[in-house]
Order: structure tokens, then C-alpha cells, then sequence
């Protein structure tokens, strides 16, 4: 975790899952990048930070991704 002027900005999730290896969640921008275990990376825009928490408790953070993120927020494939 990163901390600037004891406001947290940017955290980051390692995940055991069969689908997503790892999460990071820039507070400021509001942006989720998650990174799959096929190897694409997506960037997800305007995601609202109780769905970062959601993620972060789910039991399973590839379903929590498919129903509660995919197809519900702007996103980008990631370089």
C-alpha cells in the first residue's frame, strides 16, 4: 500500500484464483486494473470504491469481477 500524506491513493490485491492473479485500485482516479490469469490485463474506469471493498472480500474474485465489474464499467485493455 502506498500512503502520500497519510491518505491512502493506490492499493494493491494478490489474489488465489483460477481467474485473476492480481487487483490494483488508484483511489484518486477511481481506475481498477485487473490483471488475469490468461494473461490480459484490464483497466476499468469510474469504478466506486465499495466495489474495490467488494472485491476485496469476495470469496471469489474472478466471479465478484464477472458480475459486479465486466460489463459494467468503461474499460481498456492494458499493455
Amino acid at each position: 500500500i502506498l500512503k502520500t500524506m497519510s491518505k491512502t491513493t493506490k492499493e494493491i490485491l494478490i489474489v488465489e484464483s483460477e481467474a485473476v492473479v492480481y487487483a490494483q485500485y488508484k483511489h484518486r482516479e477511481e481506475e481498477l486494473m485487473v490483471m488475469f490469469t490468461r494473461g490480459a490485463t484490464y483497466t476499468y474506469f469510474d469504478v466506486p470504491v465499495h466495489v474495490w471493498r467488494g472485491l476485496q472480500r469476495a470469496h471469489s474474485a474472478g466471479g465478484f469481477v464477472s458480475k459486479h465489474i465486466r460489463m459494467k464499467y468503461e474499460f481498456k485493455l492494458t499493455d
